[in-house]
C-alpha cells in the first residue's frame, strides 16, 4: 500500500511514519506538510525506509493532487490550532480539508482517515460522559472549523467500496519524533520536570479526556484496512480530573509545587467514552503513569 500522509511531519503524523517504517505496513509513504511548525525531527537519526518527503500547503491544490496521485490511501493529520487567528483556522481545516477531498474524489482513492478532534462536543456541568458521535457543537472557532471539515469527509461514508473514517481524538499525549509541548498533558510534564511547578485553571475538578499517541497510530493503521465499516469515532483512554493529574504527577515528582489561577471559577467538563469499533486495534497497556514516565525519560536533565 502506497499511503500519503498531510501533515506528516508533525507530532501524531512523525509517530505515525516512524511506525509504519519500522513494521514495514507501507509499500511507500510520502510524507506532506509545509514545516511552518518548524518540525524536522521525523528527519533526524530515524533510519526511515522508503519514505519520501513533499514540502506542500494543504490549500495548494494543485501541487496536493499531483503528489498525491498514484497512492492508494490518505491519512489527513494537517491543522492548525491558532485560535489567534480565526480565518486561518477556517482556512486550514476547513477549506484545507475541502481541497484533500477534491483531490481524493478525482483520483479515485478510496481509502481516506481523517483526524479530527472530540473539540467539536460541548462542555458540560453535569455527569454526563459522550458515549456517541451525534451531539457535536463546538464551543470554539478550532472546534467549529474541524466540524466543517468533517462534512466533507463524511460525504464518502457510505459510498460503495469506500474505506473512510473520522477519528474524533480527545487531547493527545506522549512521544513521538516531533515532540511537542502545545499537548496539555505533555507541557505539564515538562513545566514539572524542569521548573517544579505547574500551573492550573479553575478549580481543578473539571475533567477532561485524554489519549495516547501510540492509541492514535494503532487506529489509524487498523482503520487503513476495510475491516471496519467506514464512520465517525472517539477516541480516549483516560477520564481525569486536573486534581487527580496532581496525584499522578506527585508520583514523579514529590517535590512539586502546583498553583490554580482562577481557582473560584468552575470550568466545565469534556468526557468521552472511545468508541467500541476501534478497540480490537489499540493497546491496554497504557497507564497513565508510566506513559507520563516515557516522556520524563527522553528530556536532556534527568
Amino acid at each position: 500500500m502506497k499511503i500519503f500522509i498531510t501533515g506528516g511531519a508533525g507530532f501524531v503524523g512523525s509517530a505515525l511514519v516512524k511506525s509504519l517504517s519500522d513494521n514495514n505496513l507501507a509499500e511507500e509513504i510520502t510524507v506532506y506538510d509545509n514545516f511552518e511548525g518548524h518540525n524536522f525531527g521525523l528527519m533526524i537519526n530515524q533510519n526511515l525506509k522508503n519514505v519520501k518527503f513533499v514540502k506542500g500547503d494543504i490549500l495548494d491544490s494543485r501541487t496536493l493532487k499531483k503528489s498525491m496521485a498514484g497512492h492508494d490511501a490518505v491519512v489527513h493529520l494537517a491543522e492548525s490550532k491558532n485560535l489567534d487567528h480565526p480565518h486561518v483556522l477556517e482556512q486550514v481545516n476547513h477549506w484545507g480539508t475541502a481541497e484533500l477531498c477534491y483531490a481524493i474524489e478525482a483520483l479515485g482513492i478510496k481509502n481516506f482517515v481523517s483526524l479530527s478532534t472530540t473539540k467539536v462536543y460541548p462542555y458540560t456541568s453535569g455527569e454526563e460522559v459522550i458515549e456517541n458521535t451525534f451531539d457535536a457543537s463546538p464551543a470554539d472557532a478550532y472546534g467549529s472549523s474541524k466540524l466543517r471539515a468533517e462534512e466533507h469527509v463524511k460525504r464518502f461514508i457510505g459510498k460503495p467500496d469506500y474505506n473512510v473514517h473520522i477519528l474524533r481524538a480527545s487531547s493527545i499525549y506522549g512521544n513521538s519524533p516531533s515532540l511537542k509541548f502545545d499537548s496539555f498533558l505533555n507541557k505539564l510534564v515538562l513545566d514539572a520536570h524542569y521548573f517544579n511547578r505547574i500551573q492550573l485553571f479553575g478549580t481543578g475538578f473539571q475533567q477532561r479526556s485524554f489519549v495516547h499517541i501510540d492509541n492514535i497510530v494503532a487506529s489509524i493503521q487498523g482503520l487503513l484496512a476495510p475491516k471496519v465499516s467506514s464512520q465517525i469515532h472517539n477516541l480516549s483512554d483516560h477520564v481525569v480530573s486536573l486534581i487527580d493529574l496532581i496525584d499522578v504527577l506527585k508520583e514523579l515528582y514529590p517535590d512539586m509545587e502546583f498553583i490554580f489561577t482562577s481557582h473560584h471559577l468552575t470550568v466545565p467538563h469534556i468526557r468521552v467514552k472511545n468508541s467500541h469499533a476501534i478497540t480490537q486495534f489499540r493497546s491496554n497497556q497504557h497507564d497513565l503513569v508510566n506513559n507520563l514516565k516515557e516522556i520524563k525519560g527522553r528530556f536532556s536533565i534527568k
